[in-house]
């Protein structure tokens, strides 16, 4: 528990300040661990439906001096366990991450991994016999871990979302009977962002938090809410969100459109999806030269098509889902990212890119989005649901003659929420256990 404890004073702030010194500690660290944590690195990724798991294998070397200075990881099992209420404002997002954060581990270190077929099926999603299976091949995955392997770590990225909370309950049952040490990390999710909890859930959620080795959390505002909200009497590290490397560059010399807007997530109620036609419209009438471009997919995909097109076509364009360089390329060129969710969010990967591209991100005060946007100074904070404020808010930054020295802070926040010290913090996290 002292482990904990100082990794969560550690790890509180979320600031470049704060990790310094700790490659010297994670050094350190490594130097006091016995022979038995020089294992390789297993990770398994799965998507919503908890299923499409492939048996590939991947190992590369070590190559620098200081990578050989840094020491092996345990064993690993890293499980991603989502459910279609969750599927939302980073979901997309952070699966293209973590495939990045894979795929970059393993230049870092020596390891094997199993990797997840990475496609979606919203079928799927809506087929509760398909979960269970999906959710007992989980089961079964684990198991057969545990019996090739002694010592290693199951983490599961969940949300305070009822069916993420069912499933991952029982996942952790697993692994305590298979005695497999396990990672709890909340990513948002409604009942974190809700006034209210069911008795039922608070169950869940204390669960989850009591009986897993180490329970993580996105910044200090989600570890308020689990202690004040919840009950829940323990300690909990602070890990925030990252943005990738990929973001922090502008290969193409892409400049801003003045007046141009970008919406990038789950199209869904949560976010206010339903809620851009009637956005684009007011500022139209105070911006006439507004644009906005709509990235992202979900269940109120059509019925925003269908509302938007009472708009002429050169005011707005849909791109569907966007990964990679397009994304970074949209974000890039866009004045200001609009995010006005009305609950579930934790700390939006979105928000983090669109920062790290000098993007100006206008969010609603959720989940730990506060530790990262300091109202005025990087970014735009309103209350969720007061769409009137949302969309003046939006006006003023348009128009706002010094939105130069906002990207430029934009942008070096951003950075210290790079994916390089992520993994350095994950690491040590990992090595406390």
């Amino acid at each position: 528990m002292d482990d904990e404890e100082n990794l969560d004073e550690q790890f509180e702030c979320g600031s470049s300040e704060d990790f310094t010194d700790d490659s010297n500690n994670f050094k350190n660290k490594g130097s006091n661990h016995s022979s038995s944590h020089n294992k390789k690195l297993i990770e398994v990724y799965s998507d919503n439906d908890l299923g499409s798991i492939n048996n590939n294998t991947t190992n590369s070397n070590r190559d620098s001096p200081d990578q050989i200075e840094q020491p092996q990881k345990r064993k690993l099992y890293e499980f991603y366990s989502e459910s279609e209420n969750n599927l939302d404002d980073d979901h997309l997002e952070r699966d293209e991450a973590n495939s990045e954060h894979l795929n970059e581990t393993h230049k870092d270190g020596d390891g094997e991994y199993l990797d997840k077929n990475q496609s979606e099926t919203s079928d799927a999603d809506n087929n509760f016999i398909l979960k269970i299976e999906s959710l007992l091949k989980a089961i079964v995955t684990l198991t057969q871990y545990r019996l090739k392997h002694a010592d290693f770590i199951f983490h599961v990225n969940t949300a305070a979302n009822t069916l993420s909370l069912l499933r991952d309950s029982i996942l952790l049952i697993v692994a305590k009977l298979l005695k497999i040490k396990c990672v709890i990390h909340f990513h948002g999710g409604y009942w974190l962002t809700s006034h209210k909890s069911p008795i039922f859930i608070k169950l869940l959620v204390q669960f989850l938090c009591y009986y897993s080795d180490s329970c993580i959390v996105l910044g200090p505002e989600e570890s308020a809410i689990l202690n004040d909200k919840f009950g829940i009497k323990r300690k909990f590290i602070s890990l925030p969100n990252f943005a990738g490397s990929e973001f922090f560059k502008n290969p193409n010399n892409i400049e801003k459109k003045e007046f141009s807007m970008i919406f990038l997530g789950r199209l869904v109620e949560s976010k206010s999806a339903d809620k851009l036609p009637e956005i684009l419209k007011e500022i139209l009438l105070h911006q006439p030269y507004a644009h906005l471009s709509i990235c992202g997919d979900g269940p109120l995909k059509e019925q925003l098509l269908s509302n938007l097109k009472q708009i002429p076509e050169k005011y707005w364009r849909y791109h569907g889902v966007v990964f990679g360089n397009r994304k970074r390329d949209l974000l890039l060129q866009s004045d200001v990212l609009i995010l006005p969710s009305v609950n579930g969010e934790g700390m939006p990967i979105a928000m983090l890119e669109a920062m790290a591209t000098g993007c100006i991100p206008i969010v609603t005060k959720l989940g730990a989005i506060p530790s990262v946007i300091r109202n005025s100074e990087n970014g735009f904070i309103t209350p969720p649901g007061d769409i009137d404020l949302f969309i003046r808010t939006t006006i003023e930054v348009l128009g706002n003659p010094n939105k130069g020295e906002i990207r430029t802070r934009c942008h070096s926040v951003a950075s210290t929420y790079s994916i390089e010290i992520y993994k350095k913090r994950l690491d040590i996290i990992y090595l406390s256990i």
